[in-house]
């Protein structure tokens, strides 16, 4: 009997740390930039720009304005002359690109006309 136990309470720990490793994937990949829409990922990015250079500043205030308004061709493009910009602070690069990814899978989401 005792080894019946023994098998049972494995099991049991079993399935529930199968169920605990299925929860953390599903959860954990729901709150990654590429699954975020580009506002949400502009607005987690605010504070990457109060530093740095002015330029790169109001690069990126105009792809704000711009992901807000869903105009994903003229975000696109500040973004991609943001990220050409020297001096750049590591934090700034991470922003231009999750922004990035974040639009081009939203662009790809959505159905062509």
């Amino acid at each position: 009997m005792n080894l019946q136990l023994l098998a049972r309470k494995q099991f049991i720990r079993t399935v529930v740390l199968l169920q605990f490793a299925a929860m953390l994937l599903t959860t954990g990949c729901a709150t990654t930039s590429a699954t975020l829409d580009p506002a949400s990922v502009t607005a987690k990015h605010v504070d990457d720009f109060t530093s740095g250079s002015m330029d790169a500043k109001q690069a990126w205030d105009l792809t704000v304005a711009a992901v807000n308004a869903g105009d994903w061709k003229s975000a696109l493009a500040t973004l991609e002359q943001l990220r050409q910009q020297p001096g750049l602070l590591p934090g700034q690069i991470q922003a231009a690109n999750e922004t990035l990814a974040a639009i081009r899978k939203s662009m790809n989401s959505q159905p062509a006309n």
